[in-house]
């Protein structure tokens, strides 16, 4: 590998570094700092409060705002492995992919979640990324993306077949959301490959 492509790759990598280091400093920060989100603001939840007017804004707060550290360090380490694993793509459509998968699966939450419940955390965006990554090497057939998402359900794979296990328990719909946000986020990302391509 010639000099040109080194420093290439070096600056990619000390980029999607900084993209992760900005995400991972932006939770400890709101971990760190609960007077940003003050718990008694009657028309702003802190969470998602489904069907609920207040609930709304919970939609982008959510992912940011954790029951302690406890909570956050539960979801930091797989939240940055897979955000890597979305941000080889490059910066623009991890961001795109992120913001859908918040969106999306926020929206799913608010209709359809438990009401006097309110769900808060990157969970839903952990297991949203890791849909994504198999959603993607599906649709694609790049041996890259594949390699990534043996490698996520290697390491990770027991949170997904927690969605099968853990129905019932509230957190559960986060975890499905994201997965389904995920999954649809990729697929209108990455046109499906047809069977017959290649023949």
């Amino acid at each position: 590998m010639d000099t040109q492509r080194l420093k290439g790759l070096a600056g990619r990598l000390l980029g999607q570094t900084g993209v992760l280091a900005l995400v991972a400093s932006v939770l400890f920060f709101t971990a760190s700092s609960p007077f940003l989100i003050p718990e008694d603001i009657p028309w702003l939840a802190t969470g998602i409060a489904p069907r609920e007017a207040r609930g709304i804004p919970g939609i982008l707060i959510a992912p940011f705002h954790h029951e302690g550290y406890g909570h956050l360090f539960q979801n930091l380490i797989p939240l940055l492995v897979l955000g890597w694993g979305i941000l080889v793509e490059g910066h623009g459509r991890f961001w795109k992919a992120t913001s859908l998968i918040v969106i999306s699966s926020g929206l799913i939450i608010w209709l359809i979640g438990s009401g006097g419940h309110l769900y808060l955390g990157s969970s839903a965006l952990v297991f949203g990324y890791m849909g994504f990554m198999m959603m993607r090497a599906y649709a694609t057939r790049r041996p890259l993306w594949i390699a990534l998402a043996l490698v996520a359900v290697i390491i990770f794979g027991g949170r997904v077949f927690s969605i099968a296990l853990g129905h019932g328990d509230p957190g559960w719909l986060g975890h499905f959301s994201g997965f389904v946000a995920g999954m649809l986020c990729a697929a209108w990302m990455h046109k499906p490959k047809s069977a017959l391509d290649g023949f």
